[in-house]
């Protein structure tokens, strides 16, 4: 793709956010810029790229806090396991929104992972394999999010 095409691909999406505005004068100066010259400096890329940036980091529609990993259980002969994850220190004001998805069976067909509770500081996982006990190790992997200051959803 050509630089001239991804910069209004970016522009469009950008507009489209609301981080954005193009007006008639800005749409003929673009058209005049684009007859006159097809190259752009690398001062030029580098201006754009950063308008893009600024314009995503001001948008309101990303989360406000984020954290994620990898929880390892390992198996000790019992049908279920627990296992607490402390988030990093003040990320989290209220409990976050928690997702997990299983990556990795350590000997059992089946197990399936749940939050068993949460506050803004950490979050305690349990599995539970499909046979009477397990061995070996079974991964999960979290995402925490909370979409507001003060709120998880949002």
């Amino acid at each position: 793709m050509a630089f001239r095409e991804l910069e209004e691909s970016i522009r469009r999406i950008l507009r489209r956010l609301g981080g954005l505005e193009t007006t008639k004068a800005d749409k003929t100066a673009l058209a005049t810029k684009a007859n006159v010259s097809h190259t752009h400096t690398a001062s030029q890329v580098t201006d754009f790229a950063a308008q893009a940036q600024s314009a995503v980091r001001g948008a309101s529609w990303h989360p406000h806090a984020v954290a994620g990993g990898t929880v390892t259980f390992t198996g000790t002969g019992a049908k279920t396991a627990d296992a607490t994850v402390t988030f990093p220190a003040g990320r989290f004001s209220v409990p976050p929104i928690i997702t997990t998805s299983q990556t990795a069976s350590g000997g059992n067909t089946f197990f399936l992972a749940r939050v068993v509770s949460k506050s803004a500081t950490g979050v305690t996982f349990r599995i539970a394999v499909s046979t009477d006990s397990f061995t070996g190790a079974y991964s999960v992997d979290w995402m925490a999010v909370q979409m507001t200051s003060t709120a998880a959803t949002g």
